[in-house]
């Protein structure tokens, strides 16, 4: 086991990995095993058998790890956050789709680019594989663990990697859609038509429901999203884009 676990470390470029999160496991066995899917061991050839069990336990043990976290840093970092905005900052730092945008980043991939405003705009029309952010949850998890439960050690490595989101957060905070439009007086909005929705064929996106969003004097704009919540916010995010945009032309 000893050998697959200095041949996987080799041939994946683990130690390119761990110059980029500045951490040298002790144990090489947890960074190959969060970056193992449980799919590696069920191919039909049976060729890639393994005694490497996927990331699955150690993505469990990173969600409450970084929540945890991130959660205590917001609390600690500015005694003027009250909790409205504490819970404002933990859901744009603490969710899948954050998590797997760092992993592409670090991977210098080319799905997403980070999560500046533009992006944010958009990023919830995209379904996000889920197992990059699981990657994310089981690498800090590891770290963790080869550590020896250092939550500091751990951390540092958290911060290094969510740093720049983290400062433009705490700088300008996100405000959620839904919440700006009930802060605007002069708009009346209410939801309907909440329904499974499916893509064409040349829609490379995988989106499972979709919502209408109507304001009153102005139109319709379609959310599009895994659940309800996110389909709603997807829908305020389109109508504030036009509006920003008419604004602009306005202008």
């Amino acid at each position: 086991m000893l050998n697959e676990i200095e041949r996987r470390y080799r041939e994946n470029f683990f130690d390119k990995v761990e110059e980029i999160i500045d951490y040298r496991f002790r144990n090489r066995f947890l960074l190959v095993q969060a970056f193992t899917h449980s799919s590696y061991n069920n191919l039909e050839d049976g060729k890639n058998f393994s005694l490497i069990t996927s990331y699955q336990r150690l993505e469990f043990i990173g969600d409450s790890i970084l929540d945890y976290m991130i959660t205590h840093y917001l609390y600690n970092k500015d005694d003027t956050l009250d909790p409205n905005a504490i819970t404002t900052l933990r859901q744009a730092l603490v969710n899948n789709i954050f998590y797997a945008s760092i992993v592409v980043k670090f991977v210098e991939a080319l799905l997403l680019e980070g999560l500046d405003e533009e992006s944010v705009n958009h990023i919830d029309d995209i379904d996000v594989p889920k197992t990059l952010s699981d990657i994310f949850e089981a690498l800090i998890a590891a770290i963790f663990l080869d550590s020896h439960f250092n939550f500091d050690a751990t951390w540092r490595v958290v911060l290094k990697l969510i740093k720049t989101e983290l400062d433009h957060f705490m700088v300008k905070l996100p405000i959620m859609p839904i919440y700006q439009l009930s802060m605007d007086p002069n708009c009346n909005f209410h939801f309907e038509n909440f329904e499974n929705y499916e893509p064409s064929m040349m829609d490379s996106t995988i989106i499972r429901k979709k919502i209408d969003l109507i304001i009153e004097g102005v139109g319709t704009f379609t959310g599009l999203g895994r659940t309800k919540r996110l389909c709603k916010i997807s829908a305020a995010k389109k109508y504030l884009n036009w509006k920003r945009n008419h604004s602009s032309d306005s202008v």
